[in-house]
């Protein structure tokens, strides 16, 4: 007795629900395996769009004359045809692209499938208008998919229809997750800078105050947008947040912190680190703070360190067989517009011309030009921000490297756990953290005679290596503004360039009490953020406590690195910051011609300037204490009122100094990495 038509088909219909299920795990290499034998078989027509599919998801180069071979025989025209599209418009083929959407509309008009396809050729081909209608098609036949929704976003932003843009995320919250739907608003807001967007996502929070993560990310949103006091609104608003995550927690502490108020932010990731392990990446901003609380001295900070450090993971075993010093890796979230960035465009180059091979490890990369001429200079870059130390450790180490250098410490994209196990012969660290990282398994830390005092060495769990002069090289870009001659009607003119997370207690009283002494003087503060409405009153109302009056002070925000810079025409004398010394703004005041004026701590993080104005030929701008600084100031006015004080001639003298000297830098870390491996 033969089989009936019912019995025939459950195999196959069998067979194709394995298919599916095989290709919704991403298991494609399997479904094919298992479609191949039916296709010269009686069902072939059953699975020939299956088999066209698997083939055009392997990139396999015949899958285009499979799925037209689909259109033909197969039992799902609308799919077959779909995909056919699909394919011709990853080759660009928009003409044949389109016309296969609209075959497959016309065997189903209502195919969400093909409209949206459809509407995806219109917009290639900036069709505005008739992508906009596919796509609304798409999604009247289908209320209850978010992908029409998604294509919707991009043609509203491009027609600054940003109503329309805020009501279909508001449809989109209905339909699919809401911080992935929440996360892509933001990425809106900042693509076309709309205050309408930005007042619906601050609204939608509102409505959702229960929903911390979404509160979290509007407020990582506005620090990233050097809009911190906003940041401590929105989270302020949650008296009591009961089941927030740690996350908030942090992101409030960054925002206090990012203001000046170091001490609010401590205390908030105190209280969230008293139940957690220092394993936690949380400790990492923790040790940073500390950096910025004037009280901090450097045995207290260093202990902290050390705790952190004992909970890391073991070091593994590593010998690499050569004995040279020419491949060298270094790893960091900094490589672009950033001052570790700035300060390693000298030393890459230089290592460069001197035969090493440079292995770049980037976490966090910036895509400016900065980042384009560091990654010019190695023999390799990778992206590794994504990417677990399991997968990479035995990448890494088969490199067999000589040398790795951390350049983040614990700052934002350090990679610590990288080198807890081990990667390198020597590793060492220098030019993104200011002080030990607490790790046994990091050999060294890069200093100079000043940043490190001698009688601080024991506080730090890295050997301590010193350059002869500086620990880093400043080299002057091409594009730095000329210097102007000062106004002689102007009054005196104090200034800074640091940014607002250095405008702390400490700061402010130093700011003051200059301001005060010298009667009808002012001062500058220009950075990122410190054109907001919302900082300046804050940081005026702290300055105000002091007796200073409001007209004072001048804010001014952040710009394009050149005119930032342009500041320093304004500036007759720079005040460093404490306890966090200024680094690269102290450099590039001293090139500008501006002296700068500070009182060195016992951390590194408070003696950066002290460093650099002895190298640049000025260790007399570096005062024992904070009355000497006030004393030192009258005469250093004098001069500026008096013209005695030429810019033009610091700049020339700072530039032909040690911390300018490449050459003679480039010679001397390359001195000190032989001897490392010798």
């Amino acid at each position: 007795m033969g089989m009936s038509g019912t019995e025939n088909h459950r195999p196959t219909a069998k067979l194709r629900t394995s298919v599916d299920e095989l290709m919704a795990a991403g298991k494609v290499e399997e479904a094919r395996a298992l479609l191949q034998p039916e296709m010269d078989g009686t069902h072939r027509a059953s699975f020939i769009t299956q088999y066209a599919v698997a083939l055009y998801l392997l990139n396999e180069e015949d899958a285009v004359d499979w799925l037209e071979m689909a259109v033909e025989e197969g039992d799902q025209p609308v799919m077959a045809l779909v995909n056919l599209g699909t394919a011709r418009e990853s080759s660009n083929r928009l003409d044949e692209a389109q016309s296969f959407f609209e075959k497959a509309l016309s065997f189903d008009p209502m195919s969400s499938d093909a409209l949206i396809g459809l509407g995806r050729v219109h917009y290639q081909k900036k069709d505005y208008e008739r992508a906009l209608s596919a796509f609304r098609r798409a999604h009247t036949f289908n209320r209850d998919a978010a992908q029409p929704l998604w294509h919707l976003i991009p043609v509203f932003e491009f027609l600054d229809e940003m109503q329309d843009v805020a009501d279909t995320y508001r449809l989109l919250f209905q339909v699919d997750d809401s911080e992935k739907v929440f996360t892509a608003l933001l990425e809106s807001c900042r693509r076309t800078a709309s205050l309408l967007l930005e007042r619906f996502a601050l609204t939608y929070v509102q409505e959702h105050a229960n929903q911390f993560s979404l509160m979290t990310l509007l407020a990582k949103y506005y620090l990233k947008n050097s809009r911190a006091v906003e940041a401590v609104r929105l989270l302020a608003s949650v008296d009591d947040p009961q089941g927030a995550s740690g996350d908030w927690t942090l992101t409030k502490a960054v925002a206090f912190h990012d203001l000046g108020f170091s001490e609010k932010a401590n205390l908030l990731l105190m209280t969230y680190l008293k139940t957690r392990e220092p394993t936690d990446l949380t400790w990492s901003p923790f040790l940073m703070l500390q950096h910025y609380l004037p009280q901090r001295e450097q045995a207290d900070i260093a202990r902290l360190h050390h705790l952190w450090g004992k909970h890391q993971p073991k070091e593994r075993a590593f010998t690499n067989r050569q004995n040279r010093a020419r491949r060298i890796a270094f790893v960091s979230g900094d490589f672009g517009n950033h001052p570790v960035g700035f300060f390693c465009v000298p030393l890459f180059e230089g290592l460069r011309k001197r035969g090493f091979d440079i292995y770049l490890f980037d976490t966090r990369p910036k895509n400016d030009p900065t980042q384009a001429l560091l990654y010019s200079c190695a023999s390799s870059v990778v992206n590794i921000a994504d990417r677990s130390d399991d997968a990479l450790l035995r990448e890494i180490r088969d490199l067999s490297l000589d040398l790795a250098l951390d350049l983040s410490g614990h700052t934002r994209g350090a990679r610590l756990s990288l080198f807890a196990r081990r990667i390198a012969n020597y590793q060492m660290t220098a030019y993104g953290y200011v002080n030990t990282t607490g790790l046994k398994a990091m050999d060294g830390i890069l200093s100079d005679p000043y940043q490190i005092l001698q009688s601080e060495e024991k506080s730090y769990s890295e050997t301590v290596l010193r350059l002869p002069f500086s620990y880093i090289v400043y080299q002057r870009p091409d594009w730095f503004p000329e210097i102007r001659k000062r106004d002689r009607t102007k009054p005196i003119t104090f200034g800074s360039l640091n940014r607002a997370a250095k405008l702390g207690p400490h700061t402010i009283e130093r700011f003051s009490n200059l301001l005060l002494t010298h009667p009808n003087s002012r001062v500058i503060l220009a950075a990122p953020g410190l054109d907001n409405s919302y900082v300046q009153q804050d940081v005026a109302g702290r300055f105000a406590s002091k007796g200073v009056d409001a007209e004072q002070i001048i804010f001014r925000g952040g710009a394009d690195h050149r005119h930032y810079l342009e500041n320093y025409n304004d500036i007759d004398i720079a005040i460093d910051t404490a306890p966090y010394s200024g680094g690269l703004t102290t450099c590039e005041a001293l090139a500008m011609g501006v002296p700068v004026v500070t009182v060195p701590g016992t951390t590194m993080a408070s003696r950066h300037s002290f460093g650099h104005l002895t190298n640049a030929g000025y260790p007399q701008w570096s005062f024992e204490s904070e009355e000497d600084l006030l004393d030192g100031s009258h005469e250093l006015v004098g001069n500026v009122l008096e013209q005695r004080l030429d810019k033009v001639m610091v700049r020339d003298q700072v530039l032909a100094s040690h911390l300018c000297d490449v050459e003679r830098y480039v010679d001397d870390i390359c001195a000190l990495f032989e001897s490392l491996t010798r």
